[in-house]
């Protein structure tokens, strides 16, 4: 058996691993926009600077946003790769019985 041949076991879960990193990235995201504001002020906070403030918060959710749209839409075509992929090795099972 030729070594090019050979399919590592790991290869299989590689597939379910992006999918749940994906899916535990866009729950992080979403778990910190639920949370309020990701900036707040320090000890040292000047009450003049609250507007910058809350555009850097403003700034830094619409980027959590942006996030989570793009680790959904990755989790949805992981799935639909994994699902297809079943759905292609069942057909061969059933051909080759």
């Amino acid at each position: 058996m030729s070594w090019l041949g050979y399919r590592f076991p790991m290869a299989e879960w590689r597939r379910s691993l992006r999918t749940g990193v994906f899916a535990a990235g866009l729950v992080l995201a979403v778990v910190l926009l639920r949370g309020g504001d990701l900036l707040v002020e320090g000890p040292y906070w000047n009450p003049s600077q609250a507007r910058p403030l809350a555009t850097l918060n403003q700034m830094a959710a619409g980027t959590l946003v942006l996030g989570c749209i793009f680790s959904g839409l990755l989790c949805l075509n992981e799935l639909r790769r994994s699902v297809r992929r079943l759905g292609r090795d069942r057909q061969t099972a059933d051909s080759a019985s």
